[in-house]
């Protein structure tokens, strides 16, 4: 064999040792062949001295990281991740049992909202979720419309925690006996006790108070216009199992706005306040949803109308319902982000300093029968306390609403100033409840709160103060011994002389 020979066959063995690979990697002849195609391209000064670079570059860029498969395996015993991930599979294998769009149709209807396009909407205002966990979110939604009996519903947002978070959807049902059924216990709790009176035989009865405890305020019926015309359902991480918040009534809206708190993420977690808040976490919650929606969501104006066939009440002396405009054409841009807000309208009721959005008569609730109301109501003391609370009207412009301290309560902006004004959106902020915010592109809008569930306030939070304990007595007590049965005989006798003395006297006088 020549020498020639013999340097080709060497040639050839290193050749083949360098392309050998192991794992699907590369080989090392393809990471020199990549490195010296990078420098001819790129033409490098001292490529000499840069060569290690980049061989290293070359090779960041083509061998795939080797899994830890021991890490796996420990992740998936005992991370939480895991945990969460196991439960969020189940989301998106629940349509692998349909076999058609129709019947796709007939199970989910129209209940569920448009979450793909809602979230492109919002990403171009820089407001929601992530992408990733809005298609969490829609696929929960999915979930939740097909376990419950929900007509329509929309994602409310998300309140922060500060150990979980809670996922809020709205939502109208189709059936409302069980809601109602619930409410009707839970105003029979609510109720006081009535003792029963027994007969008393004694010669000396104990005298008897007259105090009544003033009338329950009823709550507002689930499904009718007021506080609890929607329900709510919420989760900590989308996958796990949706639970519906309980009804709010008007004493723990009251409570609740005295009240500065944030939520842990446990329902059942107690809430220890002063003013003593009536009810646990799952009721704050409920009570800061109802407060934040009568105050942020609006619509905007000749969107909605009032139906002419709706029956005004005398309790609720405005229409609390409307409809959808049928002739409605869209409203420019410009108008709906002007700082005026004069194109933005509410479209949800006040609540009342009553903790209602309809003002209930206590007066009528109360037995008509009873002496002593009677002579409290002709005496006029309750006068004020039974006069009809009267919040602004439905549809009311938001340009009437009232600045915080001199800031202004809402925000508006376009979601892009260079865009064209018909490519861009308009969106609006409340300032009142930071972390709502509504987006419009003319004719179609929609709602979303990302917060912590609270109130702005201009000054710090300062609790009610703790009532005075009593004064003690300071006089000084002179200790008296007790009469005799003879000095108490004698004052009963002085007593009787005196009375028969003074029968004649007035006898005279009637004369």
């Amino acid at each position: 064999m020549t020498d020639t020979n013999q340097r080709q066959l060497e040639i050839a063995n290193a050749k083949a040792e360098l392309c050998k690979s192991q794992d699907g990697q590369p080989s090392v002849y393809e990471l020199l062949t990549k490195s010296i195609r990078k420098i001819l391209d790129e033409k490098p000064a001292d490529a000499a001295k840069k060569l290690s670079n980049v061989i290293g570059q070359v090779a960041m860029e083509t061998i795939k990281p080797v899994p830890n498969f021991a890490r796996h395996q420990e992740l998936k015993e005992d991370s939480p991740d895991y945990k969460i991930a196991d439960k969020q599979k189940g989301l998106f294998e629940q349509t692998a049992g349909i076999d058609s769009f129709e019947e796709e149709e007939e199970v989910l209807g129209t209940a569920v909202p448009d979450i793909p396009q809602l979230s492109n909407n919002f990403e171009q205002c820089c407001i929601g979720l992530g992408r990733t966990e809005w298609t969490k979110v829609y696929f929960a939604i999915m979930k939740l419309c097909n376990d419950q009996p929900i007509t329509s519903c929309r994602f409310f947002g998300k309140i922060l925690g500060l150990e979980k978070n809670y996922y809020i959807v709205e939502a109208s049902l189709s059936d409302y006996d069980v809601e109602h059924e619930e409410e009707k216990e839970l105003m029979e709790s609510l109720q006081p006790d009535n003792v029963s009176e027994a007969d008393s035989e004694d010669e000396d009865p104990l005298p008897k108070s007259n105090f009544q405890l003033p009338p329950v305020i009823p709550l507002e019926n689930t499904g009718k216009p007021g506080v609890n015309k929607y329900v709510y359902y919420v989760c900590n991480i989308p996958g796990q199992k949706w639970r519906k918040l309980p009804s709010c009534t008007p004493e723990q809206i009251k409570a609740s706005r005295f009240v500065t708190k944030y939520f842990t993420g446990n329902l059942t977690a107690p809430i220890e306040s002063f003013p003593a808040f009536p009810g646990c976490e799952e009721n704050y919650l409920r009570c800061q949803i109802s407060r934040i929606t009568a105050s942020t969501m609006i619509a905007p104006a000749t969107f909605y109308q009032f139906d002419e066939d709706e029956e005004v009440e005398e309790e609720e002396f405005a229409q609390t319902d409307f409809v959808q405009n049928p002739d409605f054409e869209g409203v420019p841009l410009r108008e709906l982000a002007d700082p005026t807000l004069q194109a933005w309208v509410h479209c949800r009721l006040p609540i009342l300093k009553q903790g209602r959005c309809i003002w209930w008569n206590t007066k009528e609730s109360q037995d008509n029968d009873d002496e002593f109301e009677d002579e409290e109501a002709e005496d006029g003391d309750d006068a004020g306390e039974n006069e009809q609370e009267i919040g602004p009207p439905l549809l009311t412009q938001v340009s009437d609403d009232e600045d915080i301290a001199g800031i202004q309560p809402w925000t508006t902006q376009l979601a892009s100033g260079l865009a064209n004004i018909f490519h861009t959106l308009c969106v609006v902020k409340s300032n009142l409840w930071p972390g709502a915010s509504i987006y419009s592109d003319g004719k179609k809008f929609d709602h979303i709160y990302i917060g912590w569930g609270q109130k702005y306030e201009v000054t710090n939070h300062s609790p009610a103060m703790l009532d005075l304990f009593e004064s003690e007595c300071t006089k000084p007590f002179v200790e008296v011994s007790d009469p005799t049965v003879e000095e108490e005989n004698a004052l009963k006798a002085q007593a009787v002389e005196d009375e028969d003395f003074d029968e004649p006297e007035d006898d005279e006088d009637d004369q």
